[in-house]
């Protein structure tokens, strides 16, 4: 099944999903492509096959409309993510085509493309191609400078002014001694940074949806990092299971494809931000009442 923020097959969300023949010779080739250019032979023998039907998805051509219109491509993405039916993001490509000039001389950034596969019985995979200057993924030692010192805590935002994401924000900012604190626009653009950095906390608006997180969650997961939403809890990327659930008040409430509780992301060393702004936010009746408003038979209108 291919779920895409530009199709409208099924009329709703902005969305429309298809399914896949296994037996497609477009797709047999496309799995030939990937395996010949795996340079170890013996590994790609034991390449394991799995039916197409237990995996979802997920293509975003382009991420970050709203900077693609203002002039700001650097911040523009797309965007493959692959789910397992049961919501685990694992695997996902982000490839920037726009990268950003080199300031002061500096050598320019190549268009690249950030790529990483989970596994359940090794190694995860994360890298990126081609592995030029600029485009480097940092050390994800986070032990602080040689003083033994707690390291500098990056948060990225939108520029929101959301009171929830505010509130949220300064948790993050309070959390640490030392912190820095950049507005970049673009779902992609934040995660991917998170994800080439340590001890980097991106928080974002409540509009993102499935084909905005599943590959940049991919990401991230294979960088020994978290994404949940702002409560603590994973993210779900199964598209079979968007409603309240149960029996009472919301359990009709269908939420389509958005991440309709928020989106909160971390790099290794940022768990500890991770961790203080969820527990402020379960504790916060207001972020409580707008954001599960609907569920708890409320009117709940969160603003971006």
């Amino acid at each position: 099944r291919i779920i895409g923020e530009e199709d409208d097959d099924d009329g709703g969300d902005g969305a429309g999903s298809s399914a896949v023949d296994e037996d497609d010779s477009d797709v047999e080739l496309l799995r030939m492509d990937i395996l010949a250019a795996c340079t170890d032979h013996e590994e790609c023998e034991e390449e394991e096959t799995v039916p197409l039907s237990d995996y979802v998805l997920y293509v975003d051509p382009l991420d970050g409309t709203r900077e693609f219109v203002e002039g700001r491509v650097e911040n523009v993405a797309c965007l493959i993510g692959i789910a397992s039916n049961d919501g685990r993001a694992v695997a996902g490509a982000v490839g920037v085509p726009f990268p950003k000039n080199g300031d002061d001389g500096a050598a320019a950034k190549e268009a690249c493309t950030y790529y990483a596969m989970l596994s359940d019985s090794g190694p995860s995979t994360f890298g990126v191609y081609p592995p030029t200057t600029g485009n480097e993924i940092e050390d994800t030692d986070n032990s602080g400078n040689d003083c033994g010192t707690e390291p500098t805590l990056t948060v990225l935002t939108g520029d929101s002014t959301n009171p929830i994401l505010r509130r949220a924000t300064d948790v993050a900012l309070s959390s640490f001694s030392d912190t820095n604190h950049v507005i970049i626009g673009g779902t992609a653009a934040k995660l991917v940074e998170t994800a080439r950095r340590p001890n980097t906390i991106s928080i974002l608006h409540f509009k993102t949806c499935l084909w905005d997180t599943c590959s940049t969650d991919a990401l991230l997961h294979a960088q020994g990092g978290r994404v949940t939403d702002l409560f603590g809890s994973s993210l779900s990327h199964s598209p079979d299971s968007r409603r309240g659930g149960g029996a009472g008040k919301g359990a009709d409430i269908d939420i389509g494809f958005t991440n309709a509780w928020g989106v909160v992301a971390s790099s290794p060393g940022a768990g500890k931000a991770h961790d203080e702004l969820c527990r402020a936010m379960r504790a916060d009746p207001e972020a409580i009442r707008t954001i599960l408003g609907r569920w708890m038979g409320e009117e709940s209108v969160i603003a971006e």
